[in-house]
């Protein structure tokens, strides 16, 4: 994760010039990122709340709303199975 951050720092003021390659490869590793990221927070988000019981529904927890949030980045900018 550290590389692309180093990647998207020296590139990002040459980002929109046209036929830069290195855009193509940075929006490509993204787009790979995005849906293995929001699975995974969504499926810790629901872990942690089974984890916490029943406790882990009430509204008090936070879970609900933390799983309402992650679950909607599954399909922002393109569902996983496509972007995948």
């Amino acid at each position: 994760m550290s590389s692309l951050t180093e990647n998207w720092a020296k590139n990002q003021k040459k980002m929109f010039v046209p036929g830069n390659k290195k855009t193509a490869e940075i929006h490509a590793l993204i787009s790979i990122i995005k849906p293995i990221v929001s699975w995974e927070t969504f499926q810790g988000i629901a872990e942690c709340r089974r984890a916490c019981g029943g406790l882990g529904y009430s509204y008090y927890s936070k879970f609900s709303t933390l799983l309402m949030g992650s679950d909607v980045s599954q399909t922002w900018e393109g569902d996983n199975n496509v972007l995948l």
